[in-house]
């Protein structure tokens, strides 16, 4: 009869303690599987849905990158531009405006860009570059109407991640080295024109 009583408790303990080891393999699992978001085309993954409205820092430098500034040195940047011939910064002064065809301040400063390009059109050794989200179609569209003289780099995504831009227009100026030496939020406004010139022919001295 003992011996019934205590095999009794020893499959009981067995049966328990087996119960809580499940259970403990499901919670983890439950922990570690991303959740997924039903959709009547397809399912996506929590993590694959992008953040519209970043909450934290951490979210906002996910998804917009970091924010570079004056000091900052960035890689040396290929990409093709909207003749399909490459773009390369190497040992080149670049000046990089990130704008957007449906951007009312980009198109504002557009005509002080122009006369700044027009100004060191002679010089090989600097670039001004308009790096943008939009496609080819849409700049072809764009500059029939507003003619924009820099060389332009369409969906620059990769580009746009790398300086962490979040304001449309933003300018900056980068030496030969990859510093940037010029930040500049906002339109460039025609007061500020001779400004932007000679910090451009400082970095070129």
């Amino acid at each position: 009869m003992n011996i019934l009583k205590t095999t009794i408790i020893l499959l009981l303990m067995i049966l328990f303690f087996s119960c809580k080891t499940q259970q403990k393999a499901i919670n983890k699992n439950n922990n570690n599987t991303p959740l997924i978001i039903e959709n009547k085309k397809e399912e996506t993954s929590v993590t694959d849905i992008p953040k519209d409205n970043p909450n934290t820092f951490e979210e906002e430098e996910e998804f917009y990158g970091k924010m570079l500034h004056e000091g900052d040195k960035i890689p040396v940047i290929s990409f093709y531009d909207i003749n399909d011939e490459e773009f390369n910064s190497k040992n080149k002064i670049v000046i990089y405006s990130f704008w957007f065809v449906d951007c009312a301040s980009c198109k504002k400063e557009i005509p002080v860009l122009n006369d700044i390009q027009k100004y060191f059109s002679n010089k090989k050794n600097i670039e001004f570059v308009g790096v943008t989200f939009n496609n080819d179609s849409e700049i072809n569209s764009f500059i029939k109407t507003t003619p924009f003289h820099f060389r332009m780099l369409p969906d620059a995504y990769s580009i746009i991640h790398r300086f962490g831009i979040r304001a449309y227009p933003s300018t900056f100026i980068v030496d030969s080295k990859g510093i940037i030496q010029v930040q500049h939020l906002g339109p460039i406004l025609e007061e500020q024109k001779k400004d932007i010139i000679q910090k451009i022919k400082s970095i070129d001295n």
